[in-house]
């Protein structure tokens, strides 16, 4: 206990030293260089102020990553209960069912038979799997979901591969996840199947099948999801001699989701995709399945450029910093805060305009507003028109590129690091010839 006492009271003691010595070199050094002094203390009042519109950016940013998330939440919610959702369609099952009697002893030493019922899956000859998706957009406020419509037609052959007859089961589940679905449409031996009078709990056959004998299953439907379709092969891998699935679509933007089945083919051609699989003697772990993404969503954008925005506020005040102090322009602490609101008006601005009109309507017009006022009270200053274009340079680099190259996410890092090179060589330019001493 002693000894914890006695190293506060040193670490105590060698803050006060540490702080006598800053205070006493302060001192020293105003008395010496008081405009050294004044000049650090504008600086770092100017590092604080950009820290706290910086911070106020960052919230702004993370609040409308939580509302978008929210509102996307519900508004994806609304629209896969009116129109439907992911389209799973799951492959179907073949198997035997074998009755078997078990042998259990109970607690009292006794004998007990159980029977249990044994499932035996068999595999497929051919799948054969031909979908058509076009694209219905869903609208909910202002936000737009990837709807679509599809067409699914599927060939199934299965055959006996044993050594006796025996009684097989075939079950088809309808897709999971869908609006409504219309013109079903089941043919066995490419005939009407009259078996299963209600389809919709799947389509279910069961018959007895001689060694070699085979058996073919069609069935087309026409149905609606929205974001994403699966052929799901994944819940009980089975053999299939030949595999063959082809999936048409007219979106634009598509993406093969994680864990799923990588296409054998993937082209595009007149706005039409077609991605294709095949495979022999497959053994599938994986499903198949497409994501189909539309541009106008923008929610996750707008919140990430936001908080990106103090790295475009540290950048354009830099810059601008540097041209003003090269060209002798004089500003008062009190000038860089109004010019500082005045960037901090886009994020705040934009953060409200876009719940009211489409994301890219309300970034350029907080932008025009934005750069508008800063580019005013530049003029209201009559410090000279160098300072109106050292303002406007600025803020077109490091916050009107700043923020649009978001926009194309592959090249934003790219389109930055561009328009800060082209500043720099900008200040070289400007300041090649400037004489540093004094001007800090």
């Amino acid at each position: 206990m002693l000894a914890g006492v006695r190293m506060a009271g040193s670490i105590f003691f060698g803050f006060c030293l540490v702080l006598s010595a800053f205070i006493f070199v302060s001192v020293r050094l105003y008395i010496a260089r008081p405009d050294f002094v004044m000049k650090i203390l504008k600086y770092g009042m100017l590092c604080g102020l950009a820290t706290i519109f910086s911070v106020a950016s960052l919230i702004i940013g993370y609040r409308i990553q939580d509302r978008h998330s929210g509102t996307l939440t519900r508004s994806l919610k609304s629209v896969q209960q009116i129109w439907g959702g992911d389209a799973l369609q799951r492959a179907p099952e073949f198997y035997t069912q074998t009755i078997e009697t078990e042998q259990t002893e109970t607690e009292n030493g006794k004998v007990q038979a159980k029977k249990k019922v044994r499932t035996d899956y068999a595999g497929f000859d051919t799948q054969k799997i031909r979908v058509n998706i076009r694209s219905s957009i869903r609208q909910k406020g202002l936000l737009k979901f990837a709807g679509y419509t599809f067409d699914l037609a599927a060939d199934y052959k299965v055959t006996n591969t044993g050594t006796k007859a025996d009684q097989f089961y075939f079950v088809l589940p309808l897709p999971d996840h869908v609006g409504n679905l219309t013109g079903v449409q089941v043919l066995s031996n490419g005939r009407p199947f009259t078996q299963d009078t209600n389809l919709a709990d799947g389509v279910h056959w069961s018959g007895r099948l001689a060694p070699g004998e085979g058996r073919t299953f069609e069935i087309k439907y026409q149905a609606q999801g929205t974001g994403q379709f699966t052929y799901g092969l994944s819940s009980r891998p089975t053999q299939i001699a030949a595999f063959d699935a082809e999936i048409l679509s007219d979106f634009g933007d598509i993406e093969i989701p994680e864990k799923a089945m990588v296409p054998a083919e993937a082209a595009t051609d007149a706005g039409k995709s077609r991605h294709v699989w095949k495979g022999n003697q497959l053994i599938a772990a994986q499903d198949i399945a497409l994501k189909f993404e539309i541009p106008g969503n923008f929610g996750a954008l707008a919140a990430k450029m936001l908080m990106y925005s103090p790295v475009g506020l540290w950048l354009f005040l830099a810059l601008f910093l540097m041209l003003t102090i090269s060209r002798g322009q004089s500003l008062h602490l009190m000038h860089y805060l109004m010019i500082m609101a005045g960037f901090f008006t886009m994020p705040l601005l934009a953060s409200y305009l876009f719940d009211l009109m489409p994301m890219v309507a309300g970034l350029l017009l907080a932008l025009l507003l934005s750069t508008g006022i800063m580019l005013y009270y530049a003029v209201l200053l009559k410090k000279g028109p160098e300072l109106v274009r050292s303002l406007a340079f600025a803020a077109g680099a490091f916050q009107w590129i700043f923020s649009l190259a978001f926009f194309l996410p592959e090249y934003t890092g790219f389109i930055v690091t561009l328009a800060g090179i082209v500043s720099l060589v900008l200040l070289m330019r400007v300041t090649a010839e400037t004489d540093w001493e004094g001007k800090w």
